[in-house]
């Protein structure tokens, strides 16, 4: 049994004395660590961290592990919600949390180890799970999942269900982490112990990113790749302005956009007149798929700008999306949150038709689908029933169809 409580003096201060170890050894993070909530989680076993940025320690534990172990987990739970591992969860509509838990750990570890973080010899890393280095953590739970599979097929292998097995109460890292929220965390609007709000919550991960950017400049080569990758996809804004961009463009498809408004009796008005129902207005969202052109032609800084300009739509919209990746064949990708889901197979040819048949035939079915191009492919002879527009990255403006609408977003 979990019991949840205010840390003791005592324990504030081991806490503190940990988490000066922490700042030394990960001083990019110091914007996540500081703003942080402690509580003592007694009989919890270890560590974890929530959705609002709260860490539950347990002093019996901690005490054992020291300030350098402790100090090291620390950095790992950041990492947790730096990553936001519960969004992607989410997104990626894991079922087997035990398996994702492995897979976001080695990703974070492997990490913290590059950055000298003394992690006890003991932990998840890509290498021990025979995993691939400097991967994502959705590769890795897919190839997690395969791995499961195949040794339950293979002659004598386990018939029992997939994934490592865990007790009920046991969630891992945590809601935080993407793990289902257990009985004794707090809830969202704890008086005590208060969490820190989602728009807060990306504010830190600018400044943490920022930092990360900045340490990786003064001292190159010395940060892993997948924490500057993270640090670059946080950072690197969408050029285009694609809330005014997806109004303007839909105006000519068949839904309404984010933004616009039109009346609906579905629910009644506020405005009350005896015995008249009077509308309500309502703001529906379209329905949006994009196609990344992911071909040889498209250089790393191309992709970048590209991911970029999702994340802008993604904002924009306020919702999930899919997407497509083609060079020559197409890869849809459902249900997508964040950039850090996309997986851009490809590198061979150029076929952008392909990609936009693909958007056409998923579901739902878009109103609109943005093409994310270096614009050396062909299109198709004729426009579809949703609204087609066109991103062209890099420094020249390449023709497009003239029925499709068309920005320049130059890298």
């Amino acid at each position: 049994m979990v019991t949840v409580r205010p840390l003791t003096r005592d324990e504030q201060l081991a806490y503190s004395g940990a988490l000066i170890r922490a700042l030394e050894m990960v001083p990019y993070f110091a914007a996540a660590l500081l703003r942080m909530r402690a509580v003592a989680a007694d009989g919890l076993g270890t560590a974890a961290i929530d959705k609002h940025w709260r860490l539950y320690l347990d002093p019996a534990t901690t005490s054992e592990w020291g300030p350098v172990t402790t100090a090291a987990v620390l950095a790992h739970e950041t990492g947790h919600v730096l990553r936001r591992h519960a969004e992607r969860a989410d997104a990626l509509g894991v079922s087997d949390h035990a398996t994702w838990n492995i897979a976001t750990d080695a990703a974070i570890n492997e990490d913290l180890l590059r950055c000298h973080v003394p992690l006890p010899d003991s932990v998840v890393t890509p290498e021990n799970q025979n995993l691939p280095a400097n991967g994502v953590e959705e590769d890795y739970y897919n190839e997690l999942i395969s791995q499961q599979a195949a040794s339950q097929s293979a002659p004598g292998g386990d018939t029992g269900q997939a994934g490592p097995s865990r007790p009920a109460d046991d969630v891992g890292c945590g809601s935080g982490a993407g793990d289902p929220t257990p009985t004794w965390e707090l809830p969202a609007a704890d008086a005590t112990t208060p969490g820190i709000d989602p728009v807060r919550q990306d504010s830190i991960r600018k400044i943490v990113a920022d930092a990360v950017r900045e340490s990786a400049a003064k001292n190159p080569g010395t940060l892993p790749a997948g924490l500057t990758r993270w640090a670059e996809q946080t950072l690197t804004p969408a050029t285009v302005n694609w809330r005014k961009q997806l109004r303007a463009t839909i105006r000519h498809a068949a839904a309404w956009v984010t933004g616009d408004q039109e009346y609906t009796y579905r629910r009644p008005g506020r405005r009350r007149i005896t015995d008249v129902i009077t509308p309500a207005m309502q703001s529906p969202r379209p329905q949006v798929a994009v196609v990344i052109d992911t071909s040889g032609s498209m250089s790393p800084t191309d992709l970048r700008a590209a991911l970029s300009e999702v994340s802008g739509i993604t904002r924009a919209l306020g919702a999930r999306l899919n997407v497509i990746t083609v060079d020559t064949e197409a890869h849809v990708q459902t249900n997508i949150a964040n950039t850090e889901q996309i997986i851009l197979t490809g590198g061979g040819g150029t076929d952008m038709r392909v990609g936009i048949e693909a958007a056409r035939a998923s579901l739902p079915a878009p109103n609109l689908i943005v093409l994310l191009t270096d614009g050396f492919t062909p299109y198709p002879d004729r426009p579809g029933r949703e609204a087609l527009v066109v991103g062209i990255i890099g420094p020249t403006l390449v023709p497009t169809p003239d029925w499709a609408g068309t920005v320049h977003i130059p890298t």
